[in-house]
Order: structure tokens, then C-alpha cells, then sequence
């Protein structure tokens, strides 16, 4: 979703989920969740994925439109000298078919899967236990497409980030640590 925030109005959330698959677990590094107009939303793709430097993996929707969207994507990404991949995942069944097999999974081996710290993991938690009797489903949805695409099952599709190097996991955690900063200005 690519809706700013209004008084009065409750849209969607935009979610970008960073992903790693690694000896037989799921590492939940970060969440990115934000209500922003097209603009920002954009800016905010750009400047995550390079800071992550990871491949981008975007749902594509149907027809021409979805095609253009991933182009352009790619393109803004390429003006940013972003190197890796951007690819377009098209949908396929309900959110609740493609959010199966994650929470099978969490459901059966809970310590599988592994989050890392951070402001954000109350409201996913929150949202996970929920899912999918609440109103906002975009944390729960991108988890579904992202594990679905690491783990290669037939849901390729997803707002999510999946890992390109090793050292994903100290970026993300440098990352959540200077979002903090931010937000405190002080030092961790």
C-alpha cells in the first residue's frame, strides 16, 4: 500500500520484511511498516534496498501494470547504483493459502524461527496471532511471501527482501540500532 496517513482514515500499511534462511531456521531480521504517499514509498523502497543490499522481491500483479511497476522499481534502483536483483513475483491463491505453510511451520517448530530485536517485533507478533481475523494483514502477508520464496515452495510472490550475503544480519541489526538513535537521539 502506498497511502499517507489521514486523520480520519486507517489504510493499509506498506511492509518490507528482511528474511534469511540459514542451517534449517527462518531469521526475522527486521520489519520495515509505514503508511507513506507513492513518493515516499518509493524513496523508502530505495533507500532500504540499498541499505540492505539484498535482492528485492516484489509482488507483481496482474497484467501490464504489474509488469511496469517492477521496471520502474528496477529502474529507481539502478539510478541509486543498487546492483542486485529486483524481481517480480506474481500472486497466486488467497493470503491465507500462501500464509499456510509459514505458520504450519511456526506452528510445529516454533524455534525455527528466530527474531531479531527490535521495536517492531510487539506489533508483528501481535499481528501474526491474529492473522487473518484483523484489519491490517501486511506484516502477516509479506512474512507469508517471503518464507514462501526462501523456502521455494509454489507462493512466489511477496513485499518482502530476501538475503544476498552473509553479513545481512549486522546490517539489520545497525540499522535497527541507528532507527533508535533516531528516534531518542541518543546512543546505544
Amino acid at each position: 500500500a502506498a497511502t499517507a496517513d489521514k486523520p480520519g482514515k486507517d489504510p493499509d500499511w506498506l511492509v518490507g520484511t528482511l528474511l534469511a534462511a540459514w542451517s534449517g531456521k527462518t531469521y526475522i531480521l527486521d520489519v520495515v511498516r509505514d503508511r507513506l504517499s507513492p513518493d515516499q514509498a518509493i524513496s523508502l523502497f530505495a533507500k532500504t534496498a540499498v541499505s540492505d543490499d539484498v535482492d528485492q522481491v516484489v509482488e507483481q500483479e496482474p497484467g501490464a501494470s504489474g509488469k511496469l511497476l517492477v521496471k520502474f522499481l528496477e529502474s529507481e534502483l539502478r539510478r541509486e547504483k543498487f546492483t542486485r536483483r529486483v524481481v517480480g513475483a506474481l500472486t497466486s491463491g488467497n493470503k491465507e493459502t500462501r500464509a499456510f505453510m509459514a505458520a504450519a511451520d511456526w506452528s510445529q517448530n516454533p524455534s525455527g524461527f528466530v527474531l531479531v530485536e527490535g521495536g517492531w517485533v510487539p506489533e508483528f507478533l501481535d499481528e501474526l496471532r491474529y492473522f487473518p481475523h484483523v484489519k491490517h494483514d501486511d506484516q502477516a502477508d509479506a512474512l507469508s511471501h517471503g518464507y514462501n520464496h526462501l523456502r521455494g515452495t509454489n507462493y512466489l510472490v511477496g513485499d518482502y527482501r530476501v538475503p544476498g550475503s552473509s553479513d545481512v544480519v549486522g546490517r539489520a541489526r545497525a540499522r535497527a540500532e541507528a532507527r533508535q538513535r533516531d528516534k531518542t537521539g541518543t546512543e546505544s
